[in-house]
């Protein structure tokens, strides 16, 4: 991403979880590193706990939809410093 100067909209589409704090704070912190280390891993938590196939795939397409709604939403939110 640049380190500071570069492109950081992949980081919006990776982490939007982690993306969303920028809601609150306008920097990126210890909170934000640490929702971004977590996000990946719980996702297949949460796919893994469900047993009935039809469930995986509806939890898959929940996963996948709220992932791209908080995409945008962070990324449209974002501080002008990292559009």
């Amino acid at each position: 991403m640049g380190g500071g100067h570069g492109f950081f909209e992949p980081m919006f589409f990776l982490f939007p979880f982690a993306s969303i704090l920028f809601l609150w704070y306008n920097t990126i912190n210890i909170l934000f590193l640490f929702i971004a280390c977590l996000q990946y891993p719980m996702y297949g938590l949460f796919i893994d706990k469900v047993t009935l196939p039809l469930e995986k795939v509806k939890t898959e397409y929940l996963l996948l939809f709220i992932h791209i709604l908080l995409a945008i939403v962070a990324h449209n939110t974002a501080p002008e410093v990292f559009k």
